[in-house]
This record gives C-alpha cells, structure tokens and sequence, in this order.
C-alpha cells in the first residue's frame, strides 16, 4: 500500500515539474520583451545595427508613423533576420498597442531571435512622450480644445483608433451613456488625426485613453487593465466633485 502512494506521489509530482516547465517555458518569450519609449530610443541609437519596423497597415503608417520606421507585414526582410540571429542587430517593433507588435515579438523570440522588442503602448505612448514623428492627418486645434474644456460639466475625452478594437469598445460605452446624460461634453480625438494635439497634451500614454476634465483641469485618467463596464459609476462620481 505504501509503495503504491508512494509511486502515485511521484506521478504527482512528475506532472506538476512537467506543467510547470511547459508554462515556465510559453512565459519566457515575453521576458524583457516590452520596452519604454526611452529605451526604445537608447537601443535605436546605441546598437551597432538597429531596425524599426511599424507591423500595422498602409493606411495607418501614411496617417502617422515613427520616423525612420519602416513599414512591413508580418514577414521580416531576410537579411535583417539574419543580422540579428547573429546577435549583431536589434529589431524594434511597434503597432498600435500591445497586439500586432507584441505578436510578431514571440514570434521571433520562439525562432531565436534574441534582440527583438516591442514599444510598450505602442505609437500611442510613443506621442504621448512628446517624441518625434510624422503625421499626415489634420489634427485638432490646441487652443480651441483647451477652450472647450473650460466648463463646469465635465468632459469626457475618448482617445481612439479605428484600428484598436478595445477603443471601438470604450467608445461605445461612452456613446451609450453620453446619450443619458446630455449634460456631459464629449471629445473625441483619434492617435492618427489628432496626433500633434496628442503629443502636447500627453494624454494618450497607452489605448484606450479616456480622460476626464472639469473647469479645464484633469480630474482623472484611466489605467491600463481599466475595467470599462465601471466608467458611467466613475463619470458620475467626478460630476458631483468641485
């Protein structure tokens, strides 16, 4: 009977060292994968060979885009795969947020690619930073939107892009209650039109962004893994603070 548990133990304990390693080894491509704006930079200009890839479409790239970025689809130019497997060039990568970039990052670690990143935020956090970057679209007036938030309501800015599901979500969510409660002003600024605005209003550290303003002054920004189904509860609650 002894021998019996004693062998069920180690079947036990075999499946959990297995389960473990096998989840162990799926969390290791993502080790040091994400990196800041300022690191991004410092690997750019640092690394003997360094290479920018924007993985989103041809008509995002045209609106807005990193400069120096070049774009491509999920498939990367041979002889850069080949200059970084060899450890003699990084390749940097972004796309809107977290998705398309973060994506193709694992990818490319599972391959054997070692210096392979991804800009955390993405392009968002990107022009959040105040960093440079070219920008086709027609953007929004900074005067005058400094003047729409000059009121007692609070104002609600919903910063999106037609490309970020997530964004798609959250401003429906907004729409559904803007249409309760009239009283409330809404703006909303798009990453790619509005990028300039963006850029000097540092609102737009990640996507979705949604910040809300009173009298012209910030009430509240929401946190990356926001709960969104909670943003009406936080409306109301800022309208009734002074």
């Amino acid at each position: 009977m002894g021998s019996y548990l004693d062998s069920s133990k180690k079947i036990i304990l075999y499946l959990f060292c297995v389960f473990f390693t096998v989840k162990t080894s799926a969390q290791q491509p993502d080790t040091g994968l994400l990196v800041s704006p300022a690191k991004y930079i410092d690997f750019s200009t640092n690394a003997d060979t360094s290479f920018i890839f924007d993985v989103r479409t041809k008509e995002e790239y045209n609106k807005t885009h990193i400069r120096d970025a070049v774009l491509i689809d999920s498939v990367l130019p041979e002889k850069v795969l080949k200059l970084s497997k060899s450890g003699n060039a990084v390749i940097l990568l972004y796309s809107i947020a977290n998705g398309r970039s973060v994506q193709l990052a694992r990818k490319l670690k599972r391959e054997g690619y070692a210096r392979v990143y991804a800009l955390d935020g993405g392009i968002a956090s990107w022009i959040s930073a105040g960093l440079p970057f070219y920008s086709g679209g027609e953007a929004a007036n900074v005067a005058l939107f400094k003047q729409n938030l000059a009121t007692d309501s609070v104002v609600v800015v919903d910063v999106a892009s037609a490309y970020c599901p997530p964004c798609i979500k959250v401003s429906r969510i907004i729409d559904s209650f803007s249409t309760r409660h009239p009283e409330y002003k809404i703006i909303k600024l798009d990453i790619d039109r509005d990028a300039p605005l963006l850029a000097q209003l540092k609102i737009a550290e990640a996507l979705p962004a949604v910040v809300l303003y009173k009298s012209g002054r910030e009430l509240w920004r929401n946190k990356r893994g926001e709960n969104w189904s909670l943003l009406p509860d936080t409306f109301l609650k800022y309208q009734s603070k002074k």
